[in-house]
């Protein structure tokens, strides 16, 4: 999990760095009240992401828990 949490920083700072630089050179505004609003929407978006990714893996690892445990395959909406 901690890695997981380090990956997901790690993104958020890539996409602060370029949203960040893109706005500065695309418009005049001050930066800042756009880069929090940019930040916040990023975030979420990476974070929704993450969340997605995880829960497809928990699935797949709970599925080949159950073919291990019984030995045979189990169809996907078996597990939830």
């Amino acid at each position: 999990m901690d890695e997981l949490m380090m990956l997901l920083e790690d993104e958020i700072d890539k996409c602060m760095v370029i949203s960040v630089f893109s706005t500065q050179h695309r418009t005049d505004i001050d930066a800042g009240k756009t880069e929090s609003k940019l930040e916040g929407k990023l975030s979420i978006a990476v974070l929704l992401s993450e969340i997605s990714q995880s829960q497809s893996e928990i699935k797949s690892l709970k599925m080949k828990l159950l073919e291990i445990t019984d030995g045979k395959e189990i169809p996907e909406n078996t597990v939830e």
